[in-house]
């Protein structure tokens, strides 16, 4: 590690890391640096604050290609490996990590020795971030394992993706979610299934840009097993480790709106559309809320015009379906107004969470009592007229 700066206790902890500086600050005192101590690797994670003081923020990228272009000049031999910033639950955070891609891309054309590591989607959870914006030992950790994975694909002058890792599985009533985090160099993924653990593994699923899969093709009762490997326009990673799950009538689905696994609640998946939410950071009053673990659920959501589509259940049968929302940015009615339809029906209209509350950052649920259509799904569409629509949570259970 090599660095004019000392953060840490190991022995080596040697780097050029200043908090609270921004992009152009690496600009105009880092390249000299870099110049004098000819790195193999400079690992760079930037923009951070950019985005939150926040500085021109729609220029970020501009400014960040500049910064490339210095750095590499400076230290043509260098492997740039440039992280999108990890979950800030901010807006300006998620354009910013959307414009990297093309950044990346642009400069790598250019003969520019650069790749992208996606901190984004490293497993990253809200509990990880304790304050909303620095990562606890466990969140580093993960960051770490990103930088660590693309740095021996690069030694081994390896063009195809990582193996994914965390891959994890849950249950629900007739179904299976697949999750897993985000693999170097990877453009997309594939899905692997198996009715027992040494048995032969097929493709059920081509995954292009979620980090998730529905498996609907089971039976409540039923073990199944699963296998992810990463794709490119190289080849294919090798499989993951294998993982196993048995769905049964009697399991719920609770899904954690724009955020991560919490509370009982899965992590964000289901959705089209819309993105995710600022986080809130004001105190949650969870007190009309039975699950009193839950204040996570309500610190992140997702917002826009989007759907949820929940999948594969008996449509013979009633449902108990709760929608979790809190009204953390407005204080006052008429700044959020929106429609919530369910399969085609509306159930709240002009639906305004602050008029329901009559307070700020009060937890509430809206519940329904419904059978499913005649396919067996829930189509939950959120429809913004005044503001964005949103919505924290989503339970399903019997």
């Amino acid at each position: 590690m090599l660095g004019s700066q000392k953060n840490g206790t190991i022995q080596q902890a040697n780097n050029e890391g200043y908090p609270g500086k921004t992009i152009t600050f690496l600009q105009d005192s880092i390249v000299p640096k870099i110049n004098t101590l000819k790195p193999d690797y400079i690992l760079l994670e930037i923009g951070v604050n950019d985005m939150s003081f926040p500085v021109e923020p729609e220029n970020a990228p501009f400014r960040l290609s500049n910064l490339l272009d210095k750095i590499a000049s400076a230290c043509p031999d260098a492997k740039i490996l440039l992280a999108s910033i990890s979950p800030i639950w901010t807006n300006r955070i998620l354009d910013y990590n959307k414009s990297l891609p093309g950044v990346v891309e642009l400069k790598q054309k250019q003969g520019m020795k650069l790749y992208l590591c996606d901190m984004y989607n490293a497993g990253i959870v809200i509990n990880d971030v304790p304050d909303a914006i620095h990562p606890n030992d466990a969140g580093y950790a993960k960051m770490g394992n990103v930088w660590a994975d693309a740095i021996l694909s690069i030694q081994k002058k390896s063009n195809l993706p990582t193996v994914p890792s965390n891959v994890n599985v849950l249950a629900g009533p007739r179904q299976n979610i697949v999750r897993w985090n985000s693999a170097f160099q990877a453009k997309g993924y594939k899905v692997k299934r198996s009715m027992s653990a040494s048995g032969v593994f097929k493709e059920v699923a081509k995954v292009i840009k979620n980090y998730w899969w529905v498996d609907t093709a089971v039976v409540n009762n039923s073990t199944y097993y699963y296998q992810v490997s990463a794709i490119n326009d190289e080849g294919e990673s090798e499989n993951s480790v294998t993982v196993n799950t048995t769905p049964t009538e009697n399991l719920g689905i609770l899904i954690n709106c724009g955020g991560g696994k919490s509370a009982g609640f899965a992590e964000d998946f289901g959705y089209e559309g819309g993105e995710r939410s600022n986080w809130y950071w004001d105190k949650i009053n969870l007190k009309n809320v039975p699950n009193q673990n839950a204040i996570f659920v309500y610190k992140t959501g997702r917002q826009g015009s989007f759907v949820y589509k929940i999948q594969n259940l008996d449509p013979a049968k009633f449902y108990a379906i709760k929608l979790h929302f809190v009204e953390g940015t407005f204080n006052m009615p008429e700044k959020r107004v929106f429609d919530v339809e369910i399969n085609e029906i509306k159930k709240l209209a002009n639906f305004d969470i602050f008029e329901k509350t009559r307070t700020k950052n009060l937890a509430h649920i809206e519940s329904f009592y419904l059978k499913p259509n005649a396919k067996g799904e829930f189509n939950i569409r959120f429809i913004s007229e005044i503001g964005d629509a949103c919505v924290n949570g989503i339970e399903i259970g019997n």
